[in-house]
Parts: structure tokens; C-alpha cells; sequence
């Protein structure tokens, strides 16, 4: 068997799949639990499983947890209902898929939203409470919030799909001269094409026939050529609904969050920063399909084995966070920040693939003599700083003496 790096919706329905259900802590971030389950199945139906089947060994393992946030696949009426039984609340997001969120969204007061974090914070989102619904025969509590931070990055978004969408139309118009025969077929097929337009429109529509001599060569003067008709020439302009994408980028910045935990007083800061714990997951299963970690092909027997390669994955994953906490915590304590990488700006709280990204940048090289003297070359005070901010033991091996002397203690003891 072999295992190579995929994705999920790639068109290979038949090749076996294999997914991670993680846990992280809400804190750290760091990944606290670890299975693998099949990745032909529905991921809503692995989220169920989970707090159904293992729900006996998730409360024992895990008896203090009380909320579990995850994204919109655990938006089911049986997901809520077996999180009940298993006395844990749930926090996640409406997919749009749920015409009661799409409602909300659809039908919000702008004049109802206030600002999430108080108008004094640089953060932008607003929120406002919505009705509590009905899940299942769970009751949850509501939240709409509205993030304009994201408006100018998806309405680039729609702009290009619409300049995509506006390509495709116009090559499906010229296709219509060939494959029309008739006035009527043409103008059904060119309404055809309009109608599953979604952001661009229709306009200066017109049908020519298109006729050619039946017969091969010059006519004679006294007599009219025979001619047939050879096709109908569709000529339109497609343009962006500028309306239209509007209007899909202000709905899009939207988003409905739930939670089953009615007992606690929450303010809208703090159901959104519950739900927000969720990018600790996410930023794991980042780092797990990273393709530095992947080998080009991995041959394994055993389904066993294939889970064990995955855990071991998996503790990659929580080696580079515990990484990312102990850097970020040194350049926050020493005011440091890592210069900018691939047109990034400067961050002083950077994530580890960063920080691996930067040193690659470096090109640091080690130089060894006849005479065994070393020398390491593009090792920056940057760099430097960094290293001994996290622990003077990660500078080792950007220090000649750890090649010269091999005096591993003494270095990591200065």
C-alpha cells in the first residue's frame, strides 16, 4: 500500500483514506488526544462515533472537559443530542447550509450590531444576539457576528470568480455558432448559459444566422448561389453583477455561532474567543499535512502500521508546538520579532513553520578545515537573539564549538 499526499475531494473516491480526530487545549494549543479513523467516512459521522462509542473512554481520559468547540460538521441534531448524553456542551458555527442561518444572516438588523470587544479595541468584529434555536431537542444559545475585516479579501474573491465565471460564459457563447442549428435552439441555449450565471450578467444579447453556398466554388452571374444555413452566431457582453457581488460579499462576512451551554452568563467576547480555541486544531492539522513532513512514498502493510505512522506524525505536531509556545513566550519576554519572510510583515509572535522558513532564508553553512578549525557562516544576531531567547541549548548546533570540542554541557550551560 501505498501512501502519498492527497486530498479528500481530489476525484479518488475509490483510494483509501485515513483522518486524524485531534483534541487540543483550549490554552496551549497543544494537541492533547489522538485517533485515526477512516477518511471515506463523513467527518460528521466520525464527530458522532467519538461521543457516542467512545464516549466512555473520552470522560475518563478527559473528566474535567466540559465544552468541545469544533467547526460546522458538528452542527447536527445527533452530534448535539450524543454530546448531551455524554454531559459535554458544544460551541461551533451554522454551516450555510442551514436556512435558519442563512435567515439570520440574510435578515440582520445592521443597526442592531455592536461592537464585539467595545469601540475603544482596534478589533473589528460586531455581533448581536438572535433568538435561541432549536437543534435536535437541544436548546442553543445564538450568536451572529460580522467581521468587516473580511470584506475587501472576499470581495477580491467573488471579483476573480466572476472574471472566471465571465471566461467560461463567453467560450460556451462562441461554441453556440457550431452546435446551434435553429433560431430557437440558439436563443434556449444562450438562456441557458445566463441562467447559471451567479455573479456576472447578460447584456446586448443578439442571434445571426450564419449561412454558407452549398455548393464548392464560384457561382455563376446569372444565378443566385444555394445557400444553407450552417449555424447561429450568439454574441453578448458578459460583465460582473457589481450589485450583486456586493451584496454576497456584506452576507459573507457573516457567520452564526452555537453553543448548548445556557448555564453560564456569556458575553459575545467570550463566545467568540471559546469558539475562536478552534484554530489550535486547525493549525495542527496544518502542520500534519504540511508536505515537509510527508515522505514521497511510505509503503505499509497494515492498517495498524498506517495509524502508527499517523501518531508519529502526530507527535511531530505536538513537538513543533510546544516549539512555537516556548518561542513565542522568549521573543515576547526579550522584545524581539522576526524580520519579514516571502513578503510577510515582522511578527513578534510568529508560528514555528516561520521561524523554520527564516532559517532556511539564511543559507547557514558550516566550514571545516584540514586543520579542524569550524566555522559557521550566516548565523545573524536576528537568529542569534531568538535562539537564546527560547534557551541557550537551541543555540548548539549554530555554534562552532559544538563541532570543534564536542563540549555540549558546557555550551548549554553558558
Amino acid at each position: 500500500m501505498a501512501i502519498t499526499f492527497g486530498y479528500s475531494r481530489d476525484g479518488h473516491p475509490e483510494l483509501p483514506q485515513i483522518i486524524v480526530l485531534g483534541l487540543a487545549d483550549h490554552e496551549t494549543g497543544l494537541p492533547v488526544s489522538f485517533k485515526g479513523v477512516s477518511g471515506n467516512e463523513n467527518d460528521k459521522q466520525s464527530f458522532l462515533t467519538l461521543l457516542e462509542k467512545d464516549a466512555d473512554e473520552f470522560k475518563k481520559e478527559f473528566p474535567d472537559v466540559k465544552i468541545v468547540v469544533g467547526d460546522s460538521a458538528l452542527c447536527t441534531a445527533n452530534i448535539f443530542e450524543a454530546a448531551s448524553r455524554a454531559d459535554v456542551h458544544l460551541i461551533t458555527k451554522m454551516p450555510l447550509t442551514n436556512s435558519v442561518a442563512r435567515q439570520y444572516i440574510a435578515e440582520a438588523d445592521p443597526e442592531k450590531f455592536t461592537d464585539i470587544y467595545g469601540s475603544e479595541n482596534t478589533k473589528s468584529e460586531r455581533g448581536q444576539w438572535c433568538p435561541n434555536l432549536k437543534i435536535g431537542s437541544c436548546e442553543v444559545k445564538t450568536l451572529l457576528v460580522e467581521n468587516p475585516a473580511l470584506r475587501e479579501k472576499n470581495r477580491k474573491r467573488y471579483e476573480r470568480e466572476a472574471k472566471k465565471e465571465a471566461e467560461k460564459a463567453m467560450k460556451e457563447l462562441s461554441s453556440l455558432t457550431r452546435n446551434c442549428t435553429n433560431m430557437e435552439e440558439a436563443k434556449a441555449a444562450a438562456d441557458k448559459v445566463q441562467k447559471n450565471l451567479k455573479l456576472c450578467r447578460m447584456e446586448s444579447i443578439s442571434h445571426e444566422e450564419q449561412w454558407k453556398n452549398c455548393k464548392v466554388g464560384r457561382p455563376r452571374n446569372d444565378k443566385e448561389p444555394e445557400k444553407k444555413l450552417v449555424g447561429i452566431k450568439v454574441t453578448a457582453t458578459i460583465v460582473a453583477d457589481e450589485e450583486l457581488i456586493a451584496k454576497k460579499t456584506e452576507l459573507s462576512i457573516r457567520y452564526v455561532i452555537v453553543t448548548s451551554d445556557l448555564a453560564t452568563s456569556w458575553t459575545m467576547a467570550d463566545l467568540l474567543a471559546m469558539y475562536r480555541g478552534q484554530k489550535h486544531i486547525e493549525s495542527g492539522w496544518k502542520l500534519l499535512k504540511d508536505k515537509r513532513l510527508m515522505l514521497e512514498s511510505i509503503y505499509l502493510e497494515k492498517p495498524e502500521r498506517i495509524e502508527a505512522l499517523m501518531c508519529i506524525l502526530y507527535l511531530i505536531v505536538l513537538c513543533l508546538k510546544v516549539a512555537e509556545i516556548i518561542l513565542c513566550e522568549g521573543m515576547e519576554k526579550n522584545s524581539l520579532e522576526l524580520p519579514p519572510v516571502a513578503n510577510e510583515a515582522p511578527a513578534a509572535r510568529p508560528t514555528i513553520t516561520r521561524l523554520i522558513a527564516y532559517v532556511v532564508n539564511q543559507h547557514i553553512t558550516l566550514y571545516k578545515n584540514g586543520s579542524g578549525e569550524v566555522r559557521i557562516f550566516n548565523v545573524n544576531n536576528t537568529l542569534f537573539n531568538i535562539f537564546l531567547a527560547m534557551g541557550a541549548h537551541w543555540l548548539r548546533y549554530y555554534l562552532p564549538q559544538t563541532y570543534g570540542d564536542n563540549r555540549l554541557s558546557e555550551i548549554a550551560g553558558k
